[in-house]
């Protein structure tokens, strides 16, 4: 059974990349067993938005519901839709005919277009693609059940359109009765098929605007 499970989330590390190059995670040895120490630890310095993570209401809304305001279950997917999207550097990602790739029911929108293979260079945050704000709209209006969207590239808003990206962002966070979190940075390399169960487990800290995840996805039929 274990299996069937696999990571979704990337490692953080020095070379994790931030949105506009930013450096969003550093560690540094605390107590080293090889220097003498009784044990090993570190401190580590990291961005709340640093690799696969989670963008909740409060990051682009100022009184929105925060990363601790979700109750536990919402970070099951039980009902997961995986869109194969073909994109180019910089472009827009618009709802296109979604109906066809999202049952009726759906908790989870995963969108794979294979960007994550230049996350090792500054493509990657330079000239990712983006989503559009009538995403979000498409979504409340079609599959309200759907309570995230996750993508394989850095930020729901493309370096080159920051503008049209804010719009997105609340487009999708600012519904007090129905946020739509957005799950950045996603690793969907693996995803040979769409996973039938995702669960997606934030670093705890009260009031967060987001936080980095740990997801892991199964495969197979129930």
């Amino acid at each position: 059974m274990q299996a069937d499970w696999f990571f979704l989330s990337h490692h953080l590390d020095s070379d994790t990349p931030g949105f506009g190059g930013e450096r969003v995670f550093s560690r540094d040895p605390v107590r080293q067993i090889s220097r003498g120490d009784s044990s090993n630890s570190e401190k580590w310095t990291l961005n709340n938005h640093a690799g696969t993570h989670f963008d909740a209401p409060r990051h682009f809304c100022a009184n929105g519901i925060t990363a601790t305001d979700f109750p536990a279950g919402h970070w099951v997917f039980e009902k997961v839709a995986m869109i194969s999207v073909s994109v180019g550097d910089d472009e827009i990602i618009s709802e296109m005919n979604w109906q066809k790739f999202v049952p009726a029911g759906t908790e989870l929108i995963l969108l794979k277009t294979g960007f994550e293979a230049h996350r090792g260079s500054e493509r990657y945050w330079r000239s990712n693609p983006g989503v559009a704000p009538q995403v979000a709209d498409w979504i409340r209006l079609n599959r309200p059940s759907v309570r995230a969207v996750g993508f394989d590239f850095i930020s729901l808003t493309a370096f080159s359109h920051r503008a049209l990206g804010r719009e997105a962002h609340r487009a999708f966070l600012a519904d007090e009765q129905l946020p739509i979190m957005i799950f950045e940075d996603l690793k969907l390399s693996l995803c040979t098929a769409c996973p039938r169960q995702v669960v997606a487990l934030p670093l705890i800290v009260n009031h967060a605007d987001g936080a980095p995840l740990t997801i892991i996805g199964r495969l197979g039929n129930l």
